[in-house]
């Protein structure tokens, strides 16, 4: 693996990790910026895997993350294209982005959440990108 990092205007990548820098403008050269003030639409920082298996017992968490100027709304969407709105003690996407699905007890399980397809969707005044489908599949511990 190449340990030099390589530096474009927005992100470091080292050694293949790509490493967000905050938009506080912090940046690893002495007298630049780290973000652009320049309007930018959504490009995602991390998009979440084609499919995520987990077992009820242990649940999972599923990130996505984006940048763009202004910051964008990140979403999560089911197959259908209707909202992944929270179920309570079953499902819910956290302030981060993450689509979250809790542990839950064999006789919790349904079907239309826990062996479903999402995407997640980043959105600001520029645009809308969406991830590829994330096929979720539970198995019973």
């Amino acid at each position: 693996m190449n340990n030099n990092p390589r530096h474009d205007h927005n992100i470091e990548i080292v050694s293949g990790v790509l490493i967000a820098l905050n938009n506080l403008g912090l940046s690893p050269h002495p007298g630049t910026r780290a973000f652009s003030s320049e309007r930018q639409i959504p490009t995602f920082l991390h998009e979440p895997p084609h499919r995520h298996e987990f077992l009820n017992s242990s649940g999972a968490v599923i990130p996505c993350t984006a940048f763009g100027n202004p910051n964008p709304v990140i979403r999560w969407i089911n197959d259908d294209g209707t909202p992944a709105a929270d179920i309570a003690g079953l499902r819910h996407v956290r302030l981060d982005g993450s689509l979250v699905f809790q542990p839950f007890r064999t006789d919790q399980y349904r079907q239309d959440v826990h062996a479903a397809t999402y995407r997640c969707t980043a959105t600001n005044v520029f645009g809308t990108l969406s991830s590829r489908d994330v096929h979720v599949v539970a198995g019973e511990s």
